[in-house]
Parts: structure tokens; sequence; C-alpha cells
């Protein structure tokens, strides 16, 4: 049972895909767009106003809050996931420490540390979110200060999680930000932005899987998340073998993978017609190689609904159909990248 976090009537609400539908399971004392991760059974959330990690967990009738954990004194939390019985946190300290794990067998869990090698180990560094890809490599993506990198950890026993690799990351611009990482087995893909000079700049790069080499990366300028005219990515999902974007009250876009390129002058997005007038796309979340989940709000409203997506033979542009909480599509409508 493959398990989101949405918002029902503006509260955050697990839902469970049945193959057909989403199914609301229970509430949760989170934000609608908290800093939460889902992994199998398991959510866990950082509250970065109390210095906590919360790990919940369904046990197929019922939501229980499984640990809430105090970070260690000056550590601050960005990201984590539950891996078997372990709950790893990233994020950054004065003291180096940038990635750690609890296991959440003890009845008070302790902060565990991971190797990380003196190159990222640093003041100022941190890791920004973990990626958990399905032969069990565990991949921390390190956001602060150029060079960047990419840690890839054997976490096949989460409690002894060797590092295997450091993959410096391709530079895209000054002040560069990571923002989201995510992978669908054959490549990870991050999304990042920039700001210089000629302005803001967001992109996101194509990584090979099993040797972190870039394959590919588009770009476009974006001002501000606040401008008229030109779209700032807030979120993005590796579906099948396209790249979902989020463009905020702009709507969708989604470009195939195998046509990415170093920069698209324009992209076409779409607000699919169910979403009422003047809501942002805020998150995209991936149900298989075929659809996925949107998320939007407004200021006093929000909610989701599904999408499915075909890749049109030799072309960038997907085709995109909006489907209703698992029902027939209700409309479609062409959504790409530029060419």
């Amino acid at each position: 049972m493959q398990l989101f976090v949405l918002p029902q009537e503006n509260i955050a609400t697990l839902f469970a895909w049945d193959g057909t539908k989403l199914l609301p399971l229970a509430r949760l004392p989170i934000p609608v767009f908290g800093n939460f991760n889902i992994e199998g059974n398991c959510i866990s959330f950082i509250n970065r106003k109390q210095s906590r990690v919360v790990a919940f967990r369904w046990d197929g009738e019922r939501l229980v809050t499984h640990q809430s954990i105090t970070l260690p004194v000056g550590f601050k939390g960005y990201c984590s996931k539950v891996v078997g019985d372990c709950l790893f946190v990233g994020g950054r300290s004065q003291s180096g420490e940038i990635v750690g794990f609890y296991d959440l067998t003890q009845d008070k869990p302790q902060w565990q540390s991971i190797y990380v090698p003196p190159t990222v180990r640093r003041a100022g560094k941190s890791i920004d979110d973990i990626i958990l890809t399905v032969d069990m490599k565990l991949i921390a993506v390190d956001n602060m200060i150029f060079p960047k990198y990419l840690l890839a950890y054997d976490a096949t026993d989460p409690r002894n999680p060797v590092l295997e690799k450091v993959s410096r990351l391709p530079n895209n611009g000054a002040y560069e930000h990571i923002r989201k990482a995510d992978s669908n087995g054959l490549v990870h893909g991050l999304l990042s932005s920039s700001v210089g000079m000629s302005g803001c700049h967001q992109f996101i790069n194509l990584l090979d899987a099993t040797n972190c080499h870039q394959v590919g990366s588009i770009g476009h300028k974006s001002d501000t998340d606040d401008s008229e005219e030109n779209p700032y990515w807030v979120d993005f999902s590796l579906v099948g073998e396209s790249a979902v974007i989020a463009g905020g009250k702009f709507g969708i876009t989604a470009v195939r993978t195998d046509s990415f390129r170093r920069y698209h002058e324009q992209f076409i997005y779409r607000m699919p017609s169910q979403i009422p007038s003047g809501a942002s796309i805020e998150r995209v979340h991936k149900i298989d190689d075929i659809r996925f989940v949107v998320v939007w709000s407004m200021e006093s409203n929000s909610g989701f609904g599904v999408v499915s997506v075909n890749e049109l033979e030799h072309s960038p542009i997907c085709h995109v159909e909006v489907v209703e909480h698992g029902e027939e599509p209700s409309s479609s409508f062409i959504i790409g990248g530029g060419i």
C-alpha cells in the first residue's frame, strides 16, 4: 500500500493509493506543507521550531506516534527518512555534524553519527535531502558551499551504513541552493536555484544512478518566487521517463528525461481544469510510472488531484490526463518543455 500526506479540509491527512483511487486513513498533527518524508509505512517530520524529529507509523489500522526525539544541541534538521528501524536525519551544525540516525527500537533513541569525509564534514556544510534507492543505497545530498557532493552509503544494514562513494556535483551558478532530490532508479534528479547579476535561475540536473555522472540538465530564468512573468519551480518528481515540475500558479510542466539539454528558452505550463482559479501547484508526488498527485494551495484552501502522463514517441512533450480521485479522465491537455 502506497501512502501520501495530502490536505483534507486544510488538515494534513494520510491517504493510501489502492490501485485506482486515494483513500483517507488518518489525520496527522503536522502542517499540510511541512517538512515531512514517507518511506514505506513510516512518516517522519522535522519540527524546526522545536528542534525535534517525529516518526509516525501506519500499522494497517491506525496511525501510531512511533518516536518524538529532540535533535542534538546546535543541530538544525533539514531532512529525514526512515530506513528499516532507523530514522536518518540530515542538516547542519557548527561542529560539522551533518547526518546521523536514531535506532527506533530503543526506548530512548540516541544520536548515532555517520562517517562523513573531511572534505564534506566542515562548518557551513549541510545535508538537505536524502534518497533511498531500491538496492538500499542511501544518497545524502550536500547542499551548502561549493563544491557540493553526493554521499552514497550502503544501507543494507541501516544501523551500520557504509560510505561507498563521494561524487562531486556540477556547479550551476553563484549561491546555488539544492531544493529537492529524487530518483527513479536509473537517474537521480536535483532541483536547484542560483542567484547572480543576471537574476535567479533554476535547474534540474540528471545524474546516472550507477556512477553519479551528469547525463542531462535543463534550466530557466525564474526571477523570484513572486514573479508575474516567469514561473518558480517549487517541486518536481521523476515519473517514469519524465520530470514533472510544479510551477506554482503557472501550473505543471513535464519534460522527457531523454530530451534534457543544457537550457530551455521556454516551457509550456498547464493548470488542471479541476483546480480553482488563482491556485498554486505546490507539490507533485509520484504514484507509479504513469500517474502522480498534484497538491495545490490558495489563501484559504488547499486540495489535490491525480494526474496521468503518457509520453509521445520521439517528442519531449508529454500528454497528460487529469483524473479526479482515480475516476475516468475528465479532461486532457498537453504539457511539456519548449523545443
